[in-house]
């Protein structure tokens, strides 16, 4: 499940690699950035305010977000993937 939150997060605008990697850093995983209090999103000084109102915005009217995702992509056949999974492309990482 934890997939699903990352790919909700990085779904919000302005939200890159480098700021999921400082969300994660710092919350420790996807799901507990989804679910970490309005106020400590709020006082996160390395996104900028735009991008913290946004991801809070996000999660205010899509609060089942990550759910959906797994949900869709299950029926679609569709399988998510992060960059520490084995099956990552090699050529991607080089990026």
């Amino acid at each position: 499940m934890e997939k699903y939150y990352l790919a909700a997060i990085q779904a919000v605008s302005g939200i890159g690699s480098q700021l999921l990697q400082n969300l994660i850093g710092f919350f420790g995983s996807g799901q507990a950035v989804w679910q970490a209090p309005e106020g400590e999103l709020l006082n996160f000084q390395l996104l900028p305010l735009p991008v913290r109102e946004k991801l809070l915005q996000t999660r205010r009217s899509k609060p089942d977000q990550p759910a959906r995702l797994q949900e869709s992509c299950s029926k679609q056949g569709i399988k998510v993937c992060q960059i520490s999974d084995p099956e990552y492309p090699e050529l991607l990482k080089e990026i």
